[in-house]
């Protein structure tokens, strides 16, 4: 540092700061420097993230977070099926890309699931965010050690065991606030299981709520119609590997149904029978009387007695 010093002027300083290796880093981020650097554009990468902040949000799922990795905050966006947890970590997958108005580095993430973080800092910042937990997060910690989060969520009776004063009513308390968190990605896994992606996903949930992830487990074909690519055929694929049998009545009615819908595609209004139920047994590959489609098409009990007319 050199002093230059003039008698009954003013002072100045030039300080020289020379790079170093360890301890803080005060220089502020550039792409340069940046979280992100290191990495080349379009590349793939997979990161647990901490959730600081959401900078934008179109009501529709799409959104943009800061989040924070070894103490570097970056951006990840991309169209995500549930609002993430402030606080809380996420293992993100996604690709590399350039923000070209800000000229930074972001991630944009094509799959996001909730986890546990496993440095000593991640862990406490968790068990600070659990009920009553903010000023005994350390003495917590100190007790079970680094595996604590896993054993609230595996063996809470073990841990109320380790910590004095702490009864298992309050570990079970911790317990389902860790689990509720992981509530969300275990009913997108059903969608994950038919094939969606985490922006298929996103939108569908956009448009009926969560609901609709068991919804779609029970009856595949909610899907045709409501996401691109799920035809009949593939929903059919789906149903069936699920356990349904060819014959089940929930797969002949949408199978019917589906028939009916291309018919009117074709901008008919009425059809031969024969024509229909031929090509009903080309979707279905099921043997299937015209009496039996009345039935399922419009809801009535093997037996009773249909007064509505299908084709000529």
């Amino acid at each position: 540092m050199q002093n230059n010093t003039k008698r009954g002027g003013t002072m100045s300083f030039a300080l020289n700061i020379q790079p170093q290796t360890t301890g803080f880093n005060f220089a502020p981020a550039t792409e340069e420097n940046g979280p992100l650097a290191k990495y080349e554009i379009g590349e793939t990468v997979r990161k647990v993230v901490r959730v600081m902040n959401c900078r934008y949000t179109d009501g529709q799922g799409f959104y943009i977070y800061y989040v924070e990795e070894n103490d570097r905050w970056f951006c990840i966006k991309g169209s995500f099926p549930y609002n993430l947890i402030l606080n809380s970590y996420y293992e993100i997958t996604g690709t590399i890309t350039l923000d070209k108005k800000r000229g930074t580095r972001l991630v944009t993430v094509s799959s996001c699931c909730s986890t546990l973080p496993a440095t000593e800092c991640g862990i406490i910042t968790v068990l600070k965010t659990l009920h009553g937990l903010d000023t005994q997060a350390y003495k917590l910690y100190n007790c079970v050690g680094p595996d604590v989060l896993n054993l609230i969520v595996k063996d809470p009776a073990a841990v109320a065991s380790m910590v004095p004063g702490v009864g298992i009513k309050r570990v079970l308390g911790w317990q389902q606030e860790l689990l509720s968190r992981g509530a969300d990605d275990k009913e997108l896994r059903k969608l994950y299981e038919l094939g969606l992606n985490q922006n298929q996903a996103a939108k569908l949930i956009a448009a009926h709520g969560l609901k609709i992830c068991e919804e779609v487990r029970q009856n595949p074909y909610r899907l045709i119609g409501e996401v691109r690519g799920y035809s009949f055929t593939k929903c059919d694929k789906y149903a069936l590997e699920a356990g349904r049998s060819v014959c089940d009545p929930l797969c002949l009615t949408e199978g019917l149904l589906y028939t009916m819908r291309s018919i009117e595609m074709k901008g008919h209004c009425t059809y031969p029978k024969e024509e229909f139920m031929e090509a009903a047994h080309r979707i279905l590959d099921a043997a299937l009387t015209l009496r039996t489609a009345k039935q399922l098409l419009f809801g009535q009990k093997p037996g009773s007695v249909v007064e509505r007319t299908v084709g000529q």
